[in-house]
């Protein structure tokens, strides 16, 4: 980006105390354009997404819950084992 410095041009409000500009500021436009692009979600898209996050949340869930669901399948085999021996 290029800045050009003019010079100082008379202003348009010359007329002193009831209309008068101090000072300007000159923006001068670069003639490279830039442009930026953007995508909206389709419905497909979207409903990928959220596939994906549900199947991270069951994967998360389900590795918090293993060490809970061993406690119970070990008592349910002990209490088994028990009942065939007694």
């Amino acid at each position: 980006m290029s800045i050009k410095m003019s010079e100082n041009e008379a202003s348009s409000w010359a007329q002193y105390p009831d209309l008068y500009k101090f000072m300007g500021v000159h923006f001068l436009l670069s003639p490279d354009m830039k442009t930026t692009e953007r995508e909206t979600y389709g419905f497909l898209e979207f409903i990928g997404d959220i596939g994906g996050l549900y199947e991270f949340l069951y994967f998360f869930l389900g590795v918090l819950a293993h060490p809970f669901s061993k406690i119970r399948s070990k008592a349910l085999l002990t209490n088994r084992l028990h009942h065939i021996n007694g």
